[in-house]
């Protein structure tokens, strides 16, 4: 459920853009990628305890879940209604749509992005460690941005300010993110097997 919040919350808040004085930088980035964010360790999380199929599952029910959460929206807009609809909440559920279509391919390829590049951390024998959940997720968050973000702002912004500023900015947000988060990842995992022994 935690899982499917978090993605439900990045589509309703893709188009409200957030600045950022973090650690000396100032940047501009949507309001999506602060629950975004938490998708990568709770996978790592979730792949450490129960294993890929349990993770495929969930991106699957997500992926399920995110879609009817979307058609949903649709009908609420389309509905006949006497009272005008206010601006916030029409441009919040048609923008949905279009978080939906650019997460459908971006989310699972950044978070497989990052299961494979993990594998390959281990086949090297760098193990599951902070450094390697930062190096997997810095990738998946790399490839997640470059395709979520010119399709999701495809038509409001040239391809030269989606690549030269948003995704930037996005990435170093992203990746101060992640770091700090891999970090929470192997804490909470100690903490479980502690429990568990």
């Amino acid at each position: 459920m935690l899982y499917l919040l978090f993605v439900i919350a990045s589509i309703i808040l893709f188009k409200n853009v957030i600045s950022i004085h973090y650690i000396g930088i100032d940047i501009k980035i949507s309001g999506s990628l602060i629950p975004y964010v938490f998708l990568y360790p709770l996978s790592f999380i979730i792949l450490k305890l129960y294993g890929y199929r349990t993770v495929n599952n969930i991106i699957l029910s997500m992926l399920v879940s995110a879609l009817i959460f979307v058609v949903f929206c649709k009908i609420v807009i389309a509905l006949p209604n006497d009272q005008p609809k206010s601006d916030a909440i029409k441009t919040i559920l048609d923008s949905a749509y279009i978080m939906f279509l650019a997460g459908l391919v971006a989310m699972p390829a950044g978070i497989y992005a990052s299961f494979l590049t993990l594998r390959l951390l281990e086949k090297i024998n760098l193990g599951f460690n902070f450094l390697s959940l930062s190096i997997a997720t810095a990738i998946g968050e790399i490839i997640n941005s470059v395709i979520v973000f010119p399709i999701g702002y495809h038509g409001q912004y040239t391809m030269h300010t989606i690549f030269s500023t948003i995704i930037i900015d996005a990435l170093i947000f992203k990746l101060i993110s992640g770091i700090i988060l891999a970090g929470c990842t192997i804490y909470v995992l100690n903490l479980i097997r502690k429990n568990y022994d």
